[in-house]
């Protein structure tokens, strides 16, 4: 509770007694009444979570991530990135460095035929040509 909202934990004094038996209920705040109204407002950071999680339950609702298809790491020769096949229809990049990464589709198989279904980075040319903005994902599914 709260991630969907970027709500902070909860360090309210009223509640340290309680926190201090069940250490699982710091992470989940009270509901924060502002913030629930933001959740449409994409100027928010409350909007901004509530839109990028919405995205990914859609994502993760879509034909092509089969959540009962093997996942499998795909080899390649960049260390700050990761690269996820699961089945035949789905691959997933990461970038896990504070540069940007080239990514070959087309080594990767996912390449023409292929769409985005969910991405970090907002640029969509860069993504196109293969290049992987710092700190960001993308999930493509085959068409």
């Amino acid at each position: 509770m709260g991630d969907e909202l970027a709500q902070a934990n909860n360090h309210a004094d009223e509640d340290a007694t309680w926190l201090a038996r069940d250490g699982r209920w710091l992470q989940r705040p009270r509901l924060e009444r502002q913030r629930w109204q933001q959740r449409l407002d994409p100027r928010t950071t409350a909007g901004q979570a509530y839109a990028t999680i919405a995205a990914l339950v859609a994502a993760r609702r879509d034909k092509a991530f089969d959540a009962h298809a093997q996942a499998t790491a795909i080899a390649i020769d960049q260390p700050a990135v990761l690269a996820i096949r699961r089945g035949e229809r789905f691959v997933a990049v990461f970038n896990f460095s504070a540069t940007e990464q080239y990514v070959d589709w087309h080594r990767l198989q996912a390449d023409e035929g292929w769409t985005t279904l969910l991405r970090t980075a907002e640029d969509e040319a860069l993504e196109n040509i293969g290049v992987l903005p710092a700190w960001s994902m993308v999930w493509r599914k085959k068409r």
